[in-house]
Formats: C-alpha cells, structure tokens, sequence
C-alpha cells in the first residue's frame, strides 16, 4: 500500500466536521489532520475578499511543513496543483 503508515491531511469542510467519528474511524488508526482553511474555524475573522487560491495553498503549505513529516496523504484535490507547484523542490 502507498505510504501505508503515512498521515492523512483533509481539507477543512471536504468530508465534513472531525468531530464525527465516522470520519476518522474510516481511516483506521492512521494519524488525520485537518488544517482549517483562511475564512474558516480560527481564520474566519479573516478578510478574504483580496484572498488567492495560492494563498490557501502557502497556508496549507505551511501547517504541513509543521507537522514535521516526511510523508502523507492529501485528500485535497482544488489545492492540490498549488501545493504541488510551491513543494516542487
């Protein structure tokens, strides 16, 4: 299996809330983070209306490079290719 003890990264909203356990047993005993995006949760005071996707994306990027992990598994798809494009080195 791909990265098979790899942490999970959603995306605030992609599946809903963490706080329902179906979410999270449906990933095992896997390790799953949900960043919460700028506009959302802690961010939500935040005034979006000059925001860019690519700014979403540093945001991502940087709460992953917190996590300290060499690898993991995104369920992110509209990030996805921002993401990709700032971490390709």
């Amino acid at each position: 299996m791909l990265h098979q003890n790899a942490p999970i990264v959603l995306v605030h909203g992609l599946f809903g809330n963490l706080q329902d356990k179906r979410i999270l047993s449906a990933f095992g005993g896997r390790s799953v983070h949900a960043p919460e995006l700028i506009g959302y949760g802690e961010y939500r005071q935040v005034d979006v209306s000059g925001l860019a996707l690519n700014d979403q994306a540093d945001h991502v990027v940087r709460y992953i490079n917190n996590l300290d992990v060499e690898k993991f598994i995104s369920l992110a798809t509209l990030l996805a290719v921002p993401y990709l494009l700032l971490c390709a080195n």
